[in-house]
């Protein structure tokens, strides 16, 4: 059993590596994640390109808050160092933190993904129910196997294991605002 209680997500900066096209869009699948998982965690969102954080400054928010989990996102195939380099933050701040990521780029190439050894989930195609299967696999292995969950990539025994998405979200009402 791990013991999760905190939860951050955090979006990184995409002025880093020089990158001249800053995009900012509005993150609804975190806004999502917060308002289905706030009555049992306490869940943050770092938002370090709205803040235009450095490294250090959004290190340091990260080992300020002290999450049990990193939860990323990542829309877009061009900002891929971006979030790789929030996962490689994550871990200096604790090598035990558990570094999730969601998104397009793990949806489509999950064993790519996974090679980055501080990423430790990969959250396939919508997460509205994956990620909360999958906290509650971490807390309770026993009781919530992750063979159970679908739409998820992890590693085990060394092999990179890749469970594709079966079902979709059908009732978009049935999600929190």
């Amino acid at each position: 059993m791990t013991k999760i209680e905190k939860i951050m997500f955090v979006i990184p900066n995409d002025r880093w590596f020089d990158n001249n096209k800053h995009w900012h869009g509005f993150p609804y699948t975190t806004g999502i994640l917060t308002s289905i998982l706030k009555d049992e965690y306490d869940v943050k969102f770092l938002d370090a390109g709205f803040e235009d954080l450095t490294y250090e400054q959004t290190q340091q928010r990260i080992a300020n808050y002290n999450p049990d989990v990193v939860g990323i996102s990542c829309m877009s195939m061009e900002y891929t160092r971006h979030f790789q380099k929030i996962a490689e933050i994550a871990k200096s701040v604790n090598p035990k933190v558990i570094v999730i990521v969601g998104g397009i780029y793990p949806t489509l190439l999950p064993e790519v993904l996974l090679k980055n050894p501080n990423i430790d989930y990969a959250v396939l195609g919508e997460g509205e129910y994956r990620f909360p299967k999958l906290l509650k696999h971490l807390k309770n292995p026993e009781e919530n196997p992750i063979e159970e969950i679908e739409g998820l990539s992890y590693r085990s025994n060394g092999k990179i294991i890749v469970r594709p998405v079966q079902s979709y979200i059908k009732d978009l009402d049935v999600i929190p605002f």
